[in-house]
């Protein structure tokens, strides 16, 4: 599992697609990170952690209309 210090105005999608290329994987972020589940926008310094993915699971959670 990876580390993310977040910037001031990050928002879950931004650092999806910092981390993963694609702003599709923001719930297993926020399920890894569930003390900030309510946050939108994140003031900067703090660390997230960041779930290791498989390579093949970001098309897999993928829409039909999108593969």
């Amino acid at each position: 599992m990876k580390k993310y210090t977040t910037n001031s105005g990050d928002m879950w999608d931004i650092i999806s697609k910092s981390m993963y290329g694609t702003e599709n994987n923001t719930d297993l972020l926020i399920d890894a990170n569930p003390n900030y589940a309510s946050v939108l926008m994140f003031s900067g310094g703090i660390v997230l952690s960041i779930p290791d993915i498989e390579s093949g699971s970001q098309s897999e959670s993928l829409p039909p209309w999108k593969k």
